[in-house]
């Protein structure tokens, strides 16, 4: 679900989804777990962009762990769009992934956006 295209009830209701999937996580890993609420997670999302990568509301955001070994609570998660968070995994720290990883999805993005753009300005078959 991409987070701009819901309704305000309906985000407080898929934020208390990935909550609930926050918590059951942390409780089976025996992890410090969730200490914010649907609408406080509701705003990060809203107001959020990729911490990694920029993108913004477009994609679907979801909150990833800075480390790994800790649970979801405010001080260990930042807003990530899903590739960077699934991309980042448990492979980087968030501050390799930032530094070493992150300028280059920007770079991908940056030069495919590009070269769509070429394509269909100069495509003579439209």
């Amino acid at each position: 679900m991409y987070v701009k295209l819901l309704a305000h009830g309906d985000v407080i209701l898929w934020t208390k989804r990935k909550i609930a999937h926050y918590k059951k996580r942390d409780n089976l890993r025996g992890l410090k777990t969730v200490d914010f609420t649907a609408e406080w997670l509701y705003e990060q999302f809203k107001n959020g962009k990729c911490i990694y990568c920029g993108e913004s509301r477009t994609k679907l955001l979801t909150l990833d762990k800075k480390y790994n070994i800790d649970g979801h609570h405010k001080l260990n998660t930042v807003i990530s769009c899903i590739r960077c968070n699934t991309t980042r995994g448990d492979n980087y720290s968030a501050r390799d992934f930032l530094k070493y990883i992150a300028p280059g999805i920007i770079e991908y993005d940056r030069t495919h956006m590009f070269r769509g753009l070429l394509k269909d300005t100069f495509d003579i078959n439209k």
